[in-house]
């Protein structure tokens, strides 16, 4: 996928839009991308560990707001994975 064509069709932040839920809260979508910020960090090499205290304060709240959203998570964020290795 070009660059080009990507910018043209989709916004900057096309994971945002992809949902389809929009009841989701706002604080549970802020848990949704640093989870998914957290796994594409990780797998480029980046120092996440901001982001695990950060994802880490949330679970003690409400452990469930993450594990109900793994499966989108993980999906999104191999998606993501997919463009980084595709423009490297």
């Amino acid at each position: 996928m070009s660059s080009e064509s990507n910018s043209e069709s989709a916004p900057d932040n096309w994971w945002l839009y992809r949902r389809t839920d929009d009841d989701t809260e706002r604080s549970k979508r802020e848990v949704e991308a640093e989870a998914v910020a957290y796994v594409v960090g990780r797998y480029c090499g980046l120092d996440t560990s901001g982001s695990a205290f950060y994802l880490a304060a949330w679970e003690s709240d409400d452990p469930e707001i993450v594990r109900d959203r793994l499966d989108w998570i993980s999906s999104t964020a191999e998606e993501l994975i997919d463009v980084v290795e595709d423009s490297a």
